[in-house]
């Protein structure tokens, strides 16, 4: 059955498929945590998004045990999932001073992000959040990317030049990247889920200095743009 089949509107196909390997993404390994780890981040999005009536209640979002993640990490969740505009610097140092890496913090940025994004489409649609799968098994290999530097964000990125980096290769391709799809590249396996969540719903990462393309049939690139532009603005987007 499709993920979407109680959608009372068509869903593209591959937007469809792009959800599903979201799913399931969530629960397996990633590069730092683990896949009941990551799963329990999602749980405890989900259920602060729902307290703070951001999103309608669901028999599949119970409350997270509480003992799962400390309680450092389940604070930056609900910060992420709920007011993510109100980050700042300071946050993110109070952050790592509670004991939180900032490899882990990336990846908590990347599957609160992912998930949310579920979630609202879910929402637009009328339709109740989609379960999530069971966590796998599996330890997170935790070994930080050694061409990560400072680029001049919070935390290190792996660079556009990738002639001498195999992992950038496989992320980014051939050509230069914009810093947004670089931004949780201390996590790889998250920044590659970025750039394959905007491949399908933005446009595809080769096409984004072609400015006479658009994913999306029923908009012109420029069209696409001001909307993105406009949502930005009204969700308070400091990038």
């Amino acid at each position: 059955m499709s993920l979407y089949a109680d959608s009372p509107y068509p869903i593209n196909e591959e937007i469809v498929a792009l959800h599903n390997q979201e799913l399931q993404s969530i629960a397996e390994t990633g590069t730092w945590l683990t896949g009941e780890e990551r799963t329990a981040i999602a749980q405890h999005a989900r259920f602060a998004r729902i307290k703070a009536k951001l999103q309608e209640a669901s028999e599949s979002v119970n409350a997270p045990d509480s003992d799962s993640l400390s309680s450092a990490l389940r604070h930056l969740i609900s910060k992420v999932a709920i007011a993510p505009k109100s980050i700042d610097l300071d946050f993110f140092r109070k952050s790592l001073a509670s004991g939180i890496s900032d490899e882990e913090y990336v990846e908590t940025i990347g599957i609160v992000s992912r998930v949310v994004n579920l979630d609202i489409f879910s929402r637009g649609l009328g339709i109740p959040m989609r379960t999530l799968p069971k966590p796998n098994g599996g330890k997170p290999q935790q070994s930080r990317p050694a061409s990560a530097i400072d680029e001049g964000a919070w935390v290190a990125t792996i660079p556009n030049d990738t002639r001498n980096d195999p992992l950038g290769r496989q992320m980014y391709g051939g050509g230069p990247q914009p810093f947004i799809y670089r931004a949780l590249s201390l996590a790889p396996k998250e920044a590659k889920r970025v750039i394959l969540g905007g491949n399908a719903q933005y446009l595809p990462l080769d096409k984004f200095m072609d400015f006479t393309y658009s994913h999306h049939p029923a908009l012109t690139r420029s069209q696409l743009e001001i909307v993105a532009g406009r949502v930005s603005v009204l969700n308070q987007c400091f990038y």
